[in-house]
């Protein structure tokens, strides 16, 4: 088998790992990257659907603010440490457009405007989302409090 004079004699090398191909299934499709962190435990699982029912955190602190709340359903943010995801165990409830502000409450509006009705989003303007919630672990730990507060 001869090689044409544009391949590589050796493989790429990124660091000390050498870069493999992405994993195939039967037919040729890629297959999904798995995230980095394992099936919730059942306890953890009701702690999300706890949150679920508690509502987006920083649509609560809107109103205290002087934001209207989005009223968008929520998702569960895992706050991360270095790319890496925390655990289970360091989520936050948050609706869609104060999580990646990505869907828009108000479609006719862009992003900049709706950024001064609700807020800003975690992904699109993460230092200002801090400045004005507060750091995720701050946020975390409110939510850990409110939980502990609620009937058995």
């Amino acid at each position: 088998m001869t090689r044409s004079p544009l391949q590589r004699k050796t493989p790429l090398k990124q660091g000390s790992k050498v870069l493999k191909r992405a994993a195939m299934k039967q037919g040729g499709k890629r297959m999904r990257s798995t995230r980095s962190t394992k099936k919730p435990t059942a306890a953890q699982a009701l702690r999300f659907e706890q949150m679920r029912k508690a509502g987006c955190m920083c649509c609560a602190a809107a109103k205290f603010l002087g934001f209207e709340p989005t009223g968008m359903a929520v998702e569960i943010h895992h706050i991360l440490s270095g790319g890496i995801r925390l655990g289970h165990d360091f989520t936050i409830p948050l609706c869609h457009y104060h999580h990646q502000g990505k869907r828009l409450p108000q479609l006719e509006l862009g992003y900049s405007i709706q950024s001064a009705i609700y807020g800003p989003s975690l992904e699109r303007e993460s230092r200002r989302f801090a400045e004005v919630y507060g750091a995720q672990l701050d946020l975390l730990y409110t939510m850990n409090q409110y939980l502990k507060e609620l009937p058995a």
